[in-house]
């Protein structure tokens, strides 16, 4: 049994695990056959040996679910197959030697990653983050089509943020990445990030910088939220959670009526979910009401206060689920934007400018086309589209896409000062760029191959990068620089998910952890889940008859916003109907995938430590040795 002094936590069970595995083969997958010598032992002796496991677990007030960890069999394979007697590693050595050597071997997945950032390019990611010391981190992630990879975070705590500093330590994660490797990189808004994006620019002109998709969206849904009848039905909504959540009786009383189901509760770190708590608080309109006219509401001894009465005529204002009605008609083809551009199953660059499009058409339509309704809607949406997000390599990527390039809602705009543009900045050699130049005819011809049936059909089945790759024949050069723009995502919310790992890490109980540890921590707990996640992958595929390609379709399902699950990708074949159909007596959710939701929500916007109704005897000392 492990000391008195091992941490406990979540994430040294990942350690542990791994750490033996690294000298031992695994010998029984989760879920396999037993060997010859486990089915013969008595079942009182394998049940005497779990709940010894379950033992530690509740000792060390270890979570149920990491029972459910990739290495988990693995560590338990590793220990059996040296016998009784086994010596468990130390506090020392899981915080020395063992995580060093895994770090090493981490990274030598991670140099195996890298190979492919020639091939398709990279989009190097960046967000800043203060932690519960005040310290200022900043987060480097680099994607590619094979996963995101956590390369490093610094400590920024002790320098001032100006362009000028910034774009030193940007410049040193450049360098250490390969300037051509990037196609872009990608930061949040704020004006000194994109001041060091230009200086980068000016310095290399050989990628981009581009503004997180997310953060634009987002700032589009809180300019729309501010409209004065937005704003109302969002606070008038949160009256009615916050009543709802802070009385115990109404809560249960809720629960009974709902049949279970949970209104979602708006977070902090998203603006989107505005909307969700709006939305769930429509679906569930219906059963408030007969809540609030029942003779258990009645008999509630607190029902004719004020704040009860001001909740009651609420519910039972028709003007307020009106205002309800249009918000969400004209938000939720947003949040599908939204989604589409967290996703990172698949790169989704080369859907954004046919994504905001279907957006404003959706809201035109559900607005029924009445010019004075809908263009003020547009003209915020332009506002931020024109002065932040619309950027030459998003154009690129429309136009490359062959599913919206030779579909009949396909728009030549400015696509191709942008196309030019883009060639110049990422084709560096000029006879390969003229060579470009003289094959884009041929994809406009569909020429040859790209004419053939089956890349036809494929324009719509098939991930356009991987598209490219298959009929590349004709147009070999065009195909390279198709494949750099289309591999790309269009959002850093890489960087803001990994942030909750950091957060699991460092919190109240383990808030003295020197930086440098905390960076190995996250490396390795981050990165050694790439290759799982590319197992997994490529088992899906094997149940899935092709690729399927992201579709502006089907976007209702808002879980994942809720529950910090990845997005799906979708696979119906056009690309039209961004609308949605709202009635004033239906939802937009299910009512299962609500229950779901709402069973989450309630604790969106902050990851909890493990502990939190007691306290531990004892604190780690974290800060008192160097860490080299």
């Amino acid at each position: 049994m492990l000391g008195p002094g091992v941490v406990c936590d979540h994430l040294v069970v990942e350690f542990l695990l791994v750490s033996l595995v690294l000298a031992l083969p695994s010998y029984t997958s989760p879920g396999g056959q037993p060997q010859i010598r486990a089915a013969m032992t008595s079942k009182d002796m394998l049940y005497h040996a779990q709940k010894q496991v379950g033992k530690w677990f509740y000792d060390a007030c270890i979570p149920f679910n990491a029972a459910n960890s990739f290495q988990f069999q693995a560590m338990t394979d590793a220990i059996a197959s040296i016998g009784p007697g086994f010596k468990m590693p130390s506090y020392h050595q899981l915080r020395g030697k063992i995580l060093q050597d895994i770090v090493k071997e981490v990274s030598e997945h991670c140099d195996e990653l890298k190979l492919c950032w020639k091939e398709t390019g990279c989009s190097i990611m960046s967000d800043g983050w203060t932690d519960t010391r005040s310290r200022t981190l900043v987060n480097f992630l680099v994607y590619c089509p094979k996963g995101t990879m956590f390369l490093k975070s610094l400590d920024l705590s002790d320098v001032p943020k100006t362009a000028e500093i910034l774009f030193n330590v940007f410049d040193n994660v450049v360098q250490e990445v390969g300037p051509a490797n990037i196609v872009q990189f990608i930061t949040d808004n704020a004006a000194n990030y994109r001041a060091v994006g230009d200086l980068l620019f000016q310095k290399y002109r050989t990628f981009y910088w581009s503004p997180c998709t997310t953060h634009c969206v987002n700032l589009m849904l809180q300019d729309l939220n501010e409209m004065h009848d937005m704003k109302s039905a969002i606070d008038q909504c949160q009256e009615v959670t916050k009543f709802i959540y802070n009385h115990a009786y109404v809560l249960s009383l809720m629960r009974k009526f709902t049949k279970g189901v949970e209104l979602i509760r708006p977070a902090q770190t998203r603006f989107a979910t505005n909307v969700l708590t709006v939305q769930s608080v429509v679906k569930q309109r219906t059963p408030l009401r007969q809540m609030f006219a029942s003779e258990e509401w009645a008999a509630y001894p607190h029902a004719h206060k004020r704040n009860a009465s001001l909740v009651v005529d609420i519910i039972f204002n028709n003007l307020f689920w009106e205002s309800c009605v249009k918000l969400l008609k004209v938000c939720v083809p947003l949040v599908k934007v939204l989604r589409l551009a967290d996703s990172e199953d698949r790169p989704s660059i080369g859907y954004l400018y046919e994504a905001m499009d279907k957006a404003k058409e959706a809201i035109r339509d559900n607005l029924k086309e009445k010019k004075k309704l809908y263009m003020s809607i547009w003209k915020i949406i332009d506002k931020r589209w024109t002065g932040q997000l619309h950027q030459p390599l998003h154009a690129v990527a429309y136009y490359l896409n062959p599913a919206i390039r030779f579909s009949p809602t396909f728009k030549d705009r400015e696509v191709m000062h942008g196309l030019l543009d883009c060639i110049n900045v990422l084709v560096e050699d000029s006879t390969e760029q003229d060579a470009v130049h003289n094959e884009l005819d041929l994809y406009d011809s569909c020429f040859r191959n790209m004419g053939l049936p089956a890349a036809v059909r494929a324009k719509t089945t098939m991930r356009p990068d991987l598209w490219w790759n298959r009929y590349e024949f004709d147009c070999p050069n065009l195909a390279r620089f198709a494949v750099k723009v289309l591999s790309q995502t269009c959002s850093a919310s890489g960087c803001e998910r990994n942030w909750s790992v950091f957060q699991h890490i460092h919190n109240k109980k383990r808030n003295r952890l020197e930086h440098k540890r905390l960076n190995d921590l996250v490396f390795v707990r981050y990165n050694m889940r790439l290759k799982q996640r590319e197992l997994e992958k490529s088992l899906a595929r094997k149940h899935t008859s092709q690729f399927d390609p992201i579709n502006l379709e089907n976007f209702d399902d808002l879980e994942p916003w809720i529950e910090e699950e990845p997005a799906t990708i979708f696979d119906d074949e056009d690309l039209e109907c961004f609308n949605l159909e709202v009635e004033a007596t239906e939802g937009f959710v299910d009512e299962g995938e609500s229950a779901t939701a709402g069973a989450g929500a309630e604790y969106v916007g902050e990851d909890l430590p493990i502990l939190d109704d007691e306290e531990e005897e004892e604190d780690e000392d974290e800060d008192d040795e160097d860490y080299e």
